[in-house]
């Protein structure tokens, strides 16, 4: 990281932790006026042929790139870190809506600069994340050669004439930069960012006090300029289809074998009411201290729609339907929803059921904020049995507030086999 009077910073190894990295990548972006343009908040590059016994130093290396968004990054971070040698950098917003990087080929008396923009906008959320960012790892199809204008260039020139200025002053003289091979990027403000070096060849001079002063030789172990990107990506795209997953309910990343469990608003109702009922009811109907309600283990999120018959009626102690007054046709609309003490329109008065308040995820996932709508969707089968899909973890623990297999498969079957919440607009 370079500062602001161009000294460079280093990092203690107790701060960057994988929270703060998360935190520092997404930062920025999600200030921003563009965020969410491209998705992408990381870049990989890596040797595509790791070798731990490899010597030479005229082997040519092929480099890697694995560009990640949020959830990418997050299962990177928590999974793939450890067994992983290469560089982990932020992505950097281009300037115009297209992605493109700049490959320069510096040496001592000419610096030769090719510039490659791919041909997909960045905000096309219709082709795969590859399609949208590559440039040199990418097919030729995907990519445009442009040409570089003269300041761009002569800036890369200065730069890297800096670089071997710092190498030479930094040995004292006794190494020289002799040839270098870079990739940068035309930052959205047109600010000119290096990015990383492919390659990069020294020679140390033996100096005149003898060879016990000599330095040491700079390893250098050059790679192609033609970057590749993950083979399954490039062939069979598993990449894009056995992605991790974030699950809404913990919120923790999972693989793409762990997330194919499924729960439906109805079981998130039943466990949201069932944690946030007190244990004890006064005889009145009130609800209990509010130190008797226990947390939901999806941190609120609940829906609501008839309740399993396993867990005890919550309305047990409230008063029945006058006697003179007459329900209208449409009960089920006006009477009260099950475990909560408001009608449809919502008197604001919470009955202690627990049905007072609309369930954060539901909240999130429905956009439902209206305590009357969200109550009427109580009453919808078609609501309840939406689907959202978890972590394992998580389909487990809700199990017990789920319906039996025949009677799940009945209330499928009569709503066509039910949607995913992904399937469904917002309200």
């Amino acid at each position: 990281e370079v500062g602001v009077a161009g000294t460079i910073k280093r990092k203690n190894a107790c701060n960057v932790t994988p929270h703060n990295i998360v935190d520092a990548f997404t930062r920025k972006r999600k200030r921003s006026v563009n965020k969410g343009l491209s998705g992408i908040v990381a870049v990989l590059i890596g040797d595509a042929r790791p070798n731990p016994g490899i010597t030479e130093e005229d082997e040519v290396g092929e480099a890697r790139v694995e560009y990640l968004d949020e959830v990418g990054l997050r299962y990177f971070l928590d999974r793939r870190v450890a067994d992983y040698n290469g560089l982990l950098q932020q992505w950097v917003d281009p300037k115009g809506n297209h992605n493109s990087m700049m490959h320069a080929v510096w040496a001592q008396s000419v610096c030769q600069v090719t510039c490659k923009t791919n041909t997909r906008a960045l905000s096309d959320r219709r082709v795969c994340m590859y399609e949208r960012a590559v440039t040199f790892e990418g097919a030729e199809s995907l990519t445009n050669r442009d040409p570089v204008s003269a300041q761009t260039q002569q800036v890369i020139e200065l730069q890297c004439g800096n670089f071997a200025k710092h190498i030479a002053r930094m040995t004292g003289g006794r190494s020289r930069l002799n040839t270098m091979s870079s990739y940068w990027k035309v930052r959205s403000d047109g600010r000119v960012l290096f990015l990383w070096c492919s390659a990069l060849s020294a020679t140390s001079s033996k100096p005149a006090g003898g060879a016990k002063d000599q330095a040491p030789p700079l390893p250098s172990r050059p790679f192609s300029p033609v970057l590749s990107v993950p083979i399954e990506v490039d062939t069979q795209r598993e990449g894009e289809r056995a992605r991790p997953y974030v699950c809404p309910v913990s919120n923790q990343v999972c693989a793409e074998a762990d997330s194919r469990c499924y729960i439906t608003y109805k079981m998130i109702v039943a466990e949201h009411d069932a944690a946030s009922r007190p244990r004890e009811r006064s005889p009145g109907g009130g609800g209990g201290s509010p130190g008797g309600a226990k947390r939901p283990s999806s941190a609120g999120f609940r829906p609501s729609s008839g309740r399993n018959p396993r867990q005890p009626d919550p309305f047990a102690g409230q008063q029945p339907h006058p006697p003179h007054q007459q329900r209208p046709s449409s009960a089920r609309a006006a009477r009260p929803a099950p475990g909560g003490g408001r009608g449809a329109g919502g008197d604001g008065q919470d009955g202690g059921g627990g049905r007072g308040s609309i369930p954060p995820l539901i909240r999130q996932l429905e956009r439902v904020n209206d305590e009357g709508l969200y109550q009427r969707l109580l009453c919808d089968a078609t609501f309840l049995y939406k689907r959202v899909r978890v972590s394992r973890d998580v389909a487990e623990r809700l199990a017990a507030y789920g319906d039996t297999a025949k009677e799940l498969d009945q209330q499928l079957l009569l709503l066509g086999g039910g949607r995913e919440v992904a399937q469904v607009p917002n309200l």
